[in-house]
């Protein structure tokens, strides 16, 4: 048992040590106070953009039997908080998701079978209040020209028991009513195995109103369709559009929609004769054959596209100008997303997803009458200091991204390959949980997108779910999923 004056003398020297905390800290606070001007700039030069991505594995190809096909992933589709993954699997090949993008969780809600699944689209909540629906309606379009309307029930309670086609869109036979002509007859270069799939759905914004809501855009062959989904089964519009891959629809104008494909960019207007469509090509030397387009959500004027020799090309329709070429070191990109003003992601063949801040050259400011603003990547091998390195690569997959789409919560991107979906999203401030396979975090000012735990540097802070230790993505490493699965 200690004495007394040994316990005195312990207690003495706590009371020194804590005073001399309390005195540092009181200098310190002193220092701070004192430099606050001048180290003001100096935090916000620290401020970057940084990505926490998170991956979960939904395909496994452990007891796919020797001589079969590779089952793989499809397409995705998000809005609100719910997502749908569609897969090349003969059975449970489309799931519904509840995907929380703060806490980076993912819940699995219910599997549909469905085959042969080539697009999605969600419609927009009908009820358009504040309270969460618990019934959804999904486009699922198809190999053979056809694109399913599916009523998702989310839970128990709201009546539906089982998933329910409740409608069909039969574009081979309306193509035969409207132009007698039975097969689609495509030219931008895709195999004969997709001549009569739909090659991309879309949902007409909700601003527009000069047609019903949830109105749905459809491209098959060489042809854009027009439906409203709520009431005929015939389409509202079929025009001929010869050469596009790609189209996007303006945000907030009625009928008009940018296009890409063997001609480049170009804007249709839907409000014409409804059997011909006006077409408008953009004459620039930087308008090349392109194969994804996007408008930008919060600023109309301007839309984006992905060229087939590694460009972004941003553009200014007011004036049918190009702003900014933002290249990448890296062949084939597949697809553009740009809602926020400042942020660009594009997606490539080679598995790199880069973001684009386009805070470093304000694209507002950028005289219209010059070239555009040469900009690249920060991994590249730029020696030219009159090019912006603007653009962070992030290393999603080891294998080509096949489909990216945006949340429009916490400014969230999805990405799928032939085996995972990913979810970037940019960090806010405190430490996140996280219930995927993996999770890592990508910084401008960090080159290398690598997998950490808390604090391990200086610009990279976040949690991860993973035994393995922080080493850069090797997806054949991660091979248990986890989702919390409903009750």
């Amino acid at each position: 048992m200690s004495s007394p004056t040994l316990r005195s003398s312990s207690a003495s020297v706590i009371e020194d040590l804590y005073r001399k905390i309390d005195e540092t800290t009181q200098e310190v606070l002193t220092d701070s106070r004192s430099s606050m001007d001048t180290s003001s700039n100096e935090k916000e030069d620290e401020q970057e953009y940084k990505i926490k991505s998170s991956y979960w594995k939904l395909v496994s190809h452990a007891n796919n039997k020797p001589g079969n096909s590779q089952p793989k992933l499809e397409c995705i589709s998000a809005v609100d908080s719910i997502v749908a993954v569609a897969s090349s699997e003969k059975r449970s090949n489309l799931r519904i998701y509840g995907l929380d993008t703060e806490m980076h969780r993912m819940t699995h809600i219910s599997s549909i079978s469905l085959p042969d699944i080539k697009c999605l689209e969600w419609l927009y909540d009908p009820t358009d209040d504040q309270s969460e629906n618990e019934l959804r309606f999904l486009l699922t379009g198809h190999s053979n020209g056809i694109v399913n309307l599916i009523m998702v029930p989310l839970a128990p309670t709201c009546g539906v028991e089982h998933a329910q086609i409740i409608k069909q869109f039969n574009h081979k036979r309306q193509l035969l009513y409207y132009t007698g002509e039975m097969d689609s007859h495509t030219s931008i270069g895709r195999p004969t195995s997709s001549l009569n799939q739909i090659l991309q759905m879309q949902v007409t914004p909700k601003t527009w109103t000069r047609c019903n809501r949830n109105s749905m855009l459809s491209l098959y062959g060489e042809h854009l369709f027009m439906w409203d989904t709520s009431r005929s089964r015939r389409p509202l519009l079929c025009t001929r559009t010869g050469g596009t891959s790609c189209f996007d629809s303006n945000p907030s104008t009625d009928g008009i929609l940018a296009l890409s494909g063997r001609f480049g960019v170009s804007l249709c207007d839907l409000r014409q004769t409804q059997q011909q469509a006006s077409l408008l090509f953009i004459p620039s030397q930087y308008n090349k054959e392109s194969v994804a387009v996007s408008w930008c959500k919060s600023d109309p004027n301007y839309i984006c596209s992905a060229s087939i020799d590694s460009t972004v090309m941003v553009w200014d329709i007011r004036m049918l100008k190009p702003v900014a070429c933002l290249k990448q070191d890296t062949p084939g990109i597949n697809s553009v997303s740009w809602d926020k003003k400042e942020s660009i992601f594009s997606s490539s063949d080679d598995g790199k997803l880069v973001h684009w801040n386009l805070n470093d050259i304000n694209i507002d400011n950028i005289d219209r009458t010059s070239q555009p603003v040469i900009c690249t990547t920060h991994d590249g091998l730029n020696t030219d200091v009159t090019i912006s390195e603007t653009g962070t690569p992030i290393y999603a997959s080891d294998e080509k991204i096949i489909n990216m789409t945006s949340c429009t919560a916490n400014e969230s991107i999805l990405t799928i390959d032939n085996q995972f979906l990913g979810l970037h999203s940019r960090m806010t401030e405190g430490r996140p949980r996280s219930s995927s396979s993996v999770t890592c975090v990508a910084s401008e000012k960090s080159k290398n997108y690598v997998l950490t735990s808390t604090n391990t540097n200086k610009y990279n802070q976040t949690n991860w779910s993973s035994n393995s230790s922080p080493t850069l993505i090797n997806r054949s490493l991660y091979n248990n999923d986890v989702l919390q699965q409903s009750t």
